[in-house]
């Protein structure tokens, strides 16, 4: 895109301490932080690395200084010079050639300011200490009540997490993050949005294209939308205007191309240029997107047979059931994801059969690419607004005007997006209300809640979806997460997350069936990551170790000795407590917990009428730093054994087993068009043995479309001994999902000795075995990746396993429970 005449983009930084005077070069790009640059310069030691995030701490508490020049080619008068900040963390006075130009207070919004340029020009930034600034707001106002990290956090617009969470590191950055330039035009496009109206039979789009323009002289906006595989140009539209404003264009599209999430259909763009046009037919500056157009509704209706309503997305007129992870900032400091890091990191997402993303509030919005991507890839985004886990000053007037400002701009960003599905008010605010008894009256829908302690309902209930509504018309909005029925935690109106395995009540995990809702939003299992992440985040492999100082340090969630080991010493036995056993037995006990509550979760999308359940999230798909967390892929991006349950759970077709003592329920769930002809086949071995019981086969079973199907209720086991059930759905010899249950909890289970056969060739292994075999795990020195693991094995059912680098010189290892 071109924007004027030029745009000259910061790529390098200097800084220092405020008040000494040696200047540091920045790491080079352009988008700068201090931590980083504090450990380019060789300043600091790796944060990451051993427990070196305590001796990093007096980082915070400094103020920092960054200057840089900027170059321009020539002056003219004529022209108008703006020098735009795409992100500043977070208070920040700037100067323009030694001028004070401009004062910040929100990581969340971007700046701009007219300036007088000279030919050279020097920009220079003074960041304040955000720790020490939120506790003098602390000081002045009190302290308010938050889980994770240092409370006085809810008084500042920052990224949240960086005062540290159970999950990640404290480290509370500042610099400019996100690029800075200088642009110089006469006639400039600010931004356009495209709002696009799907009629109810999905015939035809009509809406209009709004172009924000700076001119001082007649133009003419030309708007050109090609279609999605930019073959066709489907519109061509031309408005002349005289005047800088804010102009709009009808448009209509007759059979448009529609975007739907992944499984559903094409996720379709149309390519939309916005130029304007010179008196003498030239072009002055153009902007272009990918916009995609869907008719979206959140369903709410009550139930015939259940009490409380429903909780789904219906996109263009099709119910979808929303499978995916929660996401949370993919770096302790932001400027260090790159586009690569976020590609790889969504692409991880589809390879796990997502079709959501929840970008979780406590971090930070996600920049464009992250969004573009989304909208590629038919990634739905629940976007969360950035408040988490605390009680916010929604009675203060700074910070709600600084709210109001950021909630305005970043609708106004992310509304072309496609992707964006659902905005939410904030994370467990409500629950935090709950906790800790806020006034909080549910009758009182005054939005005027500033005299209470739970002021913030004011800005989740009142400005924020009246922004909503006002900037990205038709997208649904919910106020917090949880939020709905009579608690947070009611099951039967809005979404839940459900804590009460690890956290509340610690259930067992094998009762998941019980502790659905309408739409988990969170829940999860902590598992340890690959060993070859503890290899390069502890350097003395001396402390490799289950009960190391420096293990547990990189683990931040309170009370997780005794939660894991719960947990574990409930589910898994362990032969040895060797460091890469440990790993194994607590990833495959976190995949034995998801793959439950997947599993038994789905089976609740019933058809029309009884959509009992809409979405499952889990917490969460990534991490920040080298940590024992919750996520499905380690912060190296190696994926946990919970990652491949996931996939296998999230599949377009998945079978599942219930066993009710020594009884059997087999279900089958199919998110695409209805299957007729299907047959199920039903192994049953002994599990110590090995030895096949018993085969059943029912044929002529039709699936329902976009709904589960109940297939088998009260098969009884042929014997009271250890039994486990494979169930395969089969149709015209193609096995579509395939489901081994084990007796529970599988540490009471006893295994003669088991052998594999494994063959390597380039680019995939087959293996195979003459007994079921639990939790088989493929493993090279190079931490290649497979697209199984973690798999269970039967007789007679070879298994061929891709995997895209391997050489079939390479050495294949296997680790399976026993």
């Amino acid at each position: 895109m071109t924007f004027g005449n030029f745009t000259a983009e910061v790529s390098k930084w200097k800084f220092k301490e405020v008040g000494t005077s040696i200047w540091l070069e920045s790491k080079p790009g352009g988008c700068a932080e201090i931590y980083s640059d504090l450990l380019y310069n060789k300043k600091i030691q790796d944060p990451f690395l051993d427990m070196n995030e305590d001796q990093v701490q007096w980082v915070s508490k400094c103020q920092w200084e960054y200057e840089t020049n900027i170059e321009i080619p020539r002056i003219d008068n004529k022209e108008k010079y703006k020098l735009i900040f795409e992100g500043l963390d977070t208070f920040a006075t700037i100067y323009f050639n030694s001028e004070e130009i401009l004062k910040t207070d929100n990581m969340f919004l971007k700046y701009s300011v007219f300036v007088q340029p000279k030919l050279t020009n020097t920009i220079r930034i003074v960041f304040g200490s955000a720790l020490n600034i939120s506790k003098m707001y602390e000081h002045r106002h009190g302290k308010l009540k938050c889980w994770n990290g240092d409370p006085s956090r809810v008084y500042i617009r920052k990224a949240q997490y960086q005062y540290g969470w159970d999950w990640g590191p404290k480290l509370i950055s500042c610099g400019p993050y996100r690029p800075t330039y200088l642009i110089s035009y006469q006639s400039h496009i600010n931004d356009f949005y495209v709002h696009g109206d799907v009629h109810e039979d999905l015939s035809i789009v009509s809406g209009y294209i709004e172009t924000d323009i700076e001119t001082d002289t007649q133009v003419v906006i030309s708007m050109e939308v090609r279609s999605p595989d930019s073959i066709e140009t489907v519109l061509h539209l031309k408005k002349p205007v005289s005047g800088s404003g804010k102009f709009l264009q009808e448009f209509s599209i007759l059979s448009p191309k529609l975007w739907y999430p992944r499984g559903y259909g094409s996720a379709a763009l149309y390519h939309v240029t916005v130029r304007l046009i010179s008196k003498t037919g030239n072009i002055i500056c153009q902007v272009h997107k990918h916009i995609g157009f869907k008719r979206i509704q959140l369903i709410q209706h009550p139930f015939l047979e259940q009490s409380g309503t429903s909780f789904y997305l219906q996109i263009n007129n099709i119910p979808i059931f929303c499978k995916g992870s929660n996401w949370i900032p993919a770096h302790s400091i932001p400027s260090s994801v790159s586009k690569t890091d976020y590609k790889q990191w969504l692409n991880s997402a589809v390879n796990a059969n997502h079709n959501m993303i929840r970008v979780w509030g406590g971090g930070y919005y996600e920049s464009d690419f992250f969004y573009n991507n989304c909208d590629r890839l038919g990634l739905l985004v629940w976007q969360d607004f950035m408040f988490a886990c605390g009680q916010y000053p929604g009675n203060l007037k700074y910070f709600v005007e600084s709210v109001s400002k950021e909630v305005a701009y970043q609708v106004q960003r992310l509304r072309n997006h496609c992707s964006i599905s659902m905005y939410c008010g904030n994370n467990e605010d409500y629950q935090i209300a709950e906790a800790y008894n806020l006034q909080w009256d549910k009758k009182n829908h005054t939005g005027d809640y500033a005299k209470t302690s739970f002021p913030a309902r004011t800005i989740y209930e009142k400005i924020i979806p009246e922004l909503v509504a006002k900037y990205h018309v038709g997208i649904p909005y919910h106020p917090g997460s949880p939020w709905g029925g009579e608690k947070t935690s009611d099951p039967t109106v809005g979404d839940i997350h459900q804590w009460n395995v690890w956290h509340g009540t610690r259930e067992k995990y094998q009762d998941w069936y019980k502790l659905g809702g309408r739409f988990v939003s969170e829940f999860g299992m902590e598992a340890l990551p690959s060993y070859s992440t503890f290899m390069r985040c502890i350097s003395e492999i001396s402390e490799i170790y289950p009960q190391s100082l420096v293990v547990d340090f990189h683990n931040k969630a309170a009370g997780f000795e005794s939660r894991l080991a719960s947990y574990m010493f409930e589910n898994i036995r362990l032969r040895t407590m060797d460091m890469k056993s440990w790993i194994y037995a607590t990833q495959l006990m976190q995949a034995e917990c998801l793959g439950y509550a997947i599993r038994s979760w789905r089976r609740n999308w019933k058809g029309k009428g009884k959509r009992y359940m809409g979405g499952i999230l889990i917490w969460q798909l990534n991490d920040c730093w080298p940590v024992t967390s919750w996520s499905l892929v380690d912060n190296f991006k190696t994926p946990k054994l919970a990652f491949y349950a996931a996939k296998r759970e999230y599949r377009a077709i998945a079978v599942g087993v219930q066993r009710q003592g020594n009884e059997l329920q087999v279900w089958c769930v199919n998110d695409e068009g209805s299957k007729e002809n299907i047959t199920l086949s039903l192994d049953i071995y002994e599990v110590f043995s090995g030895q096949l019981i018993e085969h059943y086969e029912m044929y002529n079973i039709t699936l329902e479309a976009n709904s589960s199907s109940e297939i088998l209720s009260n098969y009884e086991l042929p014997s009271d001994g250890p039994m486990v059930a494979n169930a395969s759905i089969i149709h015209k010899d193609e096995v579509l999902a395939n489901y081994g249950d084990w007796p529970q909890p599988l540490k009471y289970l006893q295994f003669c000795k088991r052998s594999i056969k494994l063959e390597v060739y380039d680019g995939y292994v087959v293996i195979s075995t003459t007994m079921p075999i639990k939790g088989i795990e493929l493993i090279t020195e190079n931490n290649l990746f497979f697209e199984d693991n973690g798999m269970d094995l039967f007789p007679n059912k070879e298994m061929t396993v891709s995997c895209p680098e391997l050489k079939h010189t390479d050495t294949v290892t296997i680790r399976h429970y026993e």
